[in-house]
């Protein structure tokens, strides 16, 4: 059992966990390789009769990490029981030298009573939430969380995550990731395009109805910040149940579930016409050439559909692409996932389904269709292009925004995400849709 030698973040990531009495969270910028340290961990502790779980938030990620543990294993496979857990899979032989599980499926067993135990939590901040928390046993003495980003829209980090894992042990940033050379150089293209007469009259509807319903919900005490709180008061608002100093209003209790009803009425009906915007679909077209240049695409949308328009437009620019999306069953990803990696396909487009965990073939190009509010979503997209490549051209990100909207970097869009890498891209330049030229010549420039 031979890995790779560890870039030096890595040696020291590691030995702040042990340091740490084994237990703690590794937060690493996608693409950086935190699973890596996993593998070492691993590998370490088989050697030392532990027993290991690793919890997954998806089947897919279930399946990548049993393809890992082959590789590292080798022809010592055999040595060892090695099951998965969720899909189907219920039952549990104390027996197992490695348990790999979807959290769902776990949640409600007991799997290593009493010491000598190891768990591996992958993408952990997703076990903030009270159910998924519950996956998190006491009896495992070795704790190690992995993640892209330490950050949850509740309070799931303070009540739970914190609690179990102690600390983050240790945190990787993109400048870090760049200096140690454990990731691409790469460079940013934002795209603005116009919104049609139709669209912004609609877009400045449903706007300006979300921005008096906030209003109305934080003059009656709901925190406006940050957004994702917010967006889960509202939701709770809008089923009924209220902040309890205003249950006995019984007329007030009405207008603010009314309010709370029309603000997610209208943004999700604003964001569903941004991820839509028809010029956005034409800006593909402009970005054609570079598409056909790039050793592959991957293209964000925010629906199936949406990543089925864009794959037209790119067939009919002579492009091989193809879709990717949860619905597909598993031979038919798997199918996709091949295509990607041979270069048969050129581009895939895809809704979240990509967005996180999972291992995308190498891509030196993608485009963000539909924008998110969400640092860590676009942290994981900007993995997607910053794995290193065999002859180290750029990674390059576009993003179509549509101008004067909550979309553009203007009003403050993406101002989390751009002060994490503003300073660390080797370029960032804005760009009108019109200027072909201009953006074909910025992108088809990798090296």
């Amino acid at each position: 059992m031979t890995l790779p030698d560890l870039y030096e973040w890595q040696f020291k990531a590691y030995d702040e966990w042990a340091f740490n009495g084994g237990c703690g969270v590794i937060e690493a910028v996608t693409g950086s390789g935190k699973s890596r340290i996993a593998h070492e961990a691993i590998l370490d502790f088989l050697g030392a009769k532990y027993t290991i779980l690793i919890i997954v938030p998806t089947i897919d990620l279930q399946r990548q990490w049993y393809r890992d543990i082959k590789n590292i294993l080798g022809e010592e496979m055999d040595k060892y029981k090695i099951n998965l857990l969720g899909g189907g899979k219920k039952f549990i032989d104390p027996s197992w030298d490695i348990i790999i599980s979807v959290v769902n499926s776990i949640t409600d067993r007991e799997i290593f009573p009493g010491k000598n135990a190891l768990l591996i939590a992958d993408e952990c901040h997703h076990y903030g939430a009270p159910v998924f928390s519950k996956a998190l046993r006491p009896e495992f003495d070795l704790r190690m969380g992995l993640t892209a980003t330490f950050e949850r829209e509740d309070n799931g980090i303070e009540e739970y995550l914190l609690p179990y894992f102690k600390k983050i042990v240790y945190s990787l940033t993109y400048k870090e990731a760049i200096l140690e050379n454990s990731i691409a150089h790469f460079k940013i293209a934002f795209i603005g395009v116009d919104l049609e007469e139709k669209e912004e009259y609609e877009y400045h509807i449903f706007n300006e109805n979300c921005i008096e319903s906030k209003k109305e919900l934080m003059k009656a005490g709901v925190a406006g910040a940050p957004f994702g709180v917010f967006l889960k008061q509202v939701s709770k608002i809008a089923n009924g149940s209220l902040p309890e100093n205003v249950n006995n209003f019984i007329d007030f209790r009405q207008s603010l579930i009314n309010h709370a009803r029309n603000y997610l009425y209208n943004f999700s009906h604003r964001r569903m016409l941004l991820a839509n915007i028809k010029n956005k679909y034409n800006c593909l077209n402009v970005l054609s050439d570079s598409i056909k240049n790039a050793e592959r695409t991957i293209v964000f949308s925010r629906t199936k559909e949406s990543a089925e328009k864009a794959t037209n437009i790119l067939k009919n620019n002579g492009i091989n692409a193809g879709v990717l999306n949860s619905s597909m069953k598993k031979w038919e990803r798997k199918e996709v996932f091949s295509d990607f990696e041979t270069g048969e396909t050129e581009a895939v487009a895809a809704p979240i389904l990509l967005d996180e965990g999972i291992n995308v073939p190498s891509a030196d190009l993608a485009i963000i269709l539909s924008s998110s509010k969400s640092k860590r979503q676009m942290i994981h997209r900007m993995g997607r292009v910053i794995r290193k490549k065999e002859d180290n051209r750029l990674g390059r990100l576009a993003v179509f925004y549509g101008i004067d909207t909550s979309e553009d970097p203007n009003n403050g869009a993406h101002e989390d995400f751009m002060e994490s890498i503003i300073n660390v891209a080797d370029d960032c330049k804005t760009f009108h849709y019109s200027e072909k030229e201009e953006i074909n010549k910025y992108i088809n420039k990798y090296h």
